[in-house]
């Protein structure tokens, strides 16, 4: 029993010993950006970015296919609610979605461009015309921006844009008259014209 006891206080105090005062041994371990190893590191690096950003990147994903779907509805819904309005050249009468409505005036072609009541312009596509009457202007909102036309003038006002015409606005027998083609496309309408028939058909 002695003997044994000897032997594990032998044991003990070599092994403290040789702790002490033996080699010492630690564990190195790379660094992310060290370099003695920059090929791990940046393996390390784009493994880590791609594992920390891809639930982003999925739901970026997913937002942007959600923003693409309602953008999408946003347009039907437009296009359902804008009217399809058939005009015909020297003729008073108009039609909004196939109903018949008596225009103030017929109209008229100047240079290759057809000038139409403004009144009616307002009341098919359900829009406001602020008429200026010392300006002699007309102005109204539109998808891009406020409008600006004056009586006269070939150029006009879109948004923080100036827009040339083809033709000027212009008052015929007291009434006002603007370029259709320019209403019709700046509140996103879109303008098709039948030269046989004479008729220019917006929707």
């Amino acid at each position: 029993m002695i003997t044994i006891r000897r032997l594990s206080f032998l044991f003990l105090a070599m092994f403290l010993l040789g702790f002490y005062f033996g080699p010492k041994v630690s564990a190195n371990f790379l660094s992310p950006g060290s370099a003695e190893d920059p090929l791990v590191t940046q393996k390390w690096v784009d493994q880590y970015v791609a594992e920390a950003f891809s639930p982003i990147r999925e739901r970026i994903a997913s937002a942007n296919l959600k923003l693409e779907g309602l953008g999408a509805l946003i347009t039907k819904i437009e296009n359902r609610s804008r009217p399809t309005i058939i005009l015909t050249v020297g003729s008073v009468k108009g039609f909004v979605d196939d109903l018949e409505y008596t225009l103030d005036a017929a109209p008229f072609i100047v240079s290759g461009r057809i000038l139409l009541p403004l009144r009616f312009v307002g009341e098919a596509f359900g829009v406001d015309f602020a008429w200026d009457h010392n300006a002699k202007s007309v102005a109204y909102q539109s998808p891009e921006g406020k409008v600006i036309l004056t009586i006269g003038e070939k150029t006009a006002q879109l948004g923080k844009n100036q827009v040339a015409l083809d033709v000027s606005g212009t008052i015929v027998a007291g009434r006002t008259f603007v370029p259709l083609r320019f209403i019709g496309e700046s509140l996103g309408a879109k303008v098709t014209w039948y030269g046989e028939k004479k008729q220019a058909v917006l929707k």
